[in-house]
């Protein structure tokens, strides 16, 4: 199985490779240099949804089911499996926000993209689109919605609705940085949602950092016993000893 996986991996990387090329030396292979990538991204969603019973069928579907549960999170019970999708879709919001460009360049953008040149798209380019925006709030939702959910199924407050709130932030960001975004302005600092964006970034970038190291990764707890700032549970007891162990094993 690891094997079959590096080799999938290997396979998509060259393809990825040859991509790239491609679009270089356009002009050399006498293609349009932008039907590279859209074949590329064509290729990529034929991969991921083939029907037939070949290059992990049942990973792929699996995966495609459980990002099903993920979109419809506020109406079902959520698993351990989808809110950690959930966390990867959080990571992956650029490459969302490059999906959702790649959509409006191929399709809405007044250009001929058969002979477009880097930096010719206009519309798509806007910072005040709705639709970028919506698309970068839409992971933050999908685990905004989880908490909720998780909230509705335990009646726990702490930390399903702090944690709903900690996702919630990324919505006052994302909505001051589309007002930003507005030339209706002369100078940054004549922006008021200038101010806005910066303390929302600040405060978001904090909690967020908070319930990292606090909530998910255990340290600075008042229980920590002999180790300060550190879980009451380490790896490793001191950068001498490189064996396992736990914080009440002897010493």
């Amino acid at each position: 199985m690891i094997v079959m996986m590096i080799v999938v991996c290997g396979v998509a990387g060259v393809i990825w490779a040859l991509s790239l090329l491609g679009f270089l030396y356009a002009d050399d292979l006498s293609i349009p240099p932008y039907s590279v990538p859209i074949s590329l991204v064509f290729f990529m969603m034929a991969f991921l949804f083939n029907p037939s019973h070949t290059f992990h069928h049942e990973a792929r579907f699996w995966l495609i089911r459980k990002l099903g549960r993920v979109i419809v999170a506020p109406f079902a019970f959520v698993q351990f499996a989808d809110f950690w999708l959930g966390d990867q879709l959080n990571t992956l919001v650029f490459a969302l926000k490059d999906f959702e460009y790649t959509f409006c360049f191929y399709t809405f953008d007044n250009i001929d993209w058969r002979h477009a040149a880097c930096g010719d798209s206009e519309q798509c380019s806007d910072p005040t689109r709705i639709i970028a925006s919506v698309v970068s709030c839409l992971p933050a939702w999908f685990r905004f919605a989880q908490c909720l959910r998780r909230y509705k199924d335990t009646r726990e407050k702490f930390p399903h609705l702090a944690n709903a709130f900690k996702y919630a932030t990324t919505f006052f960001v994302v909505r001051y940085c589309r007002r930003y975004g507005g030339n209706q302005y002369s100078s940054k600092t004549a922006n008021p949602f200038f101010y806005m964006l910066v303390v929302s970034r600040i405060f978001s970038s904090c909690f967020v950092l908070w319930w990292d190291l606090r909530m998910d990764w255990g340290v600075f707890e008042s229980n920590c016993g002999d180790y300060k700032f550190l879980r009451e549970e380490i790896v490793y007891s001191s950068p001498n000893n490189t064996h396992p162990k736990q914080a009440n094993d002897p010493g």
